[in-house]
């Protein structure tokens, strides 16, 4: 379980492959505009990949290099999670991102792209916030803002994405789910 008692000191989690189709870079442009309101931001980045480097170089061009943490490749992230209070994908398709509900699952409030099957998971200012664009940095850099400013809002949704994962993601639900396909499957299955 990763909710309670650990310190959330991560504003704002992005995790994914450094690439264009993720947005790495995007994330760090939000961090630009945020850092006017928060001066004292901090974001971690972990994963890897073509984009890597290209993002730690923009983080300087941008001025926050000393609120980016950038990780690379992690096995073990759940810590990661533990310790965040937003996490940001601004990708420009997706399917149901495991990153998402791993962070959900520890009371991390997304604010993600409208894209793929992420709105079969998010409820709208409920679990996590659905951005429509990708492209639309000022409309994420708004609704981080909003988390940032609101620690009680943060928590109950925080909360809320976690409960979601734990009724609808955890081992359990997808015992339950694999045993009702193998009944329409094979009808007579543990009638034997």
């Amino acid at each position: 379980n990763c909710l309670p008692e650990t310190e959330k000191n991560i504003d704002l989690l992005f995790v994914g492959t450094f690439r264009e189709l993720k947005g790495p870079d995007r994330v760090l442009e939000m961090i630009a505009l945020l850092k006017k309101d928060f001066p004292a931001i901090h974001a971690c980045l972990i994963g890897d990949g073509s984009l890597f480097h290209t993002c730690m170089n923009l983080s300087k061009t941008l001025g926050i290099s000393g609120n980016v943490t950038f990780e690379g490749h992690l096995d073990e992230i759940s810590d990661y999670y533990r310790r965040s209070k937003v996490f940001a994908l601004p990708s420009q398709s997706e399917g149901l991102p495991t990153s998402m509900l791993e962070a959900m699952a520890c009371g991390c409030v997304p604010v993600v792209s409208d894209v793929g099957n992420i709105r079969d998971t998010i409820r709208h200012a409920e679990n996590g916030f659905l951005i429509r664009d990708y492209k639309d940095i000022r409309s994420f850099v708004h609704t981080i803002q909003v988390l940032l400013s609101d620690p009680s809002l943060r928590m109950v949704m925080g909360l809320n994405a976690a409960k979601t994962v734990q009724e609808n993601y955890s081992v359990e639900h997808q015992v339950k789910v694999v045993e009702r396909m193998i009944h329409i499957l094979f009808p007579g299955y543990g009638n034997l």
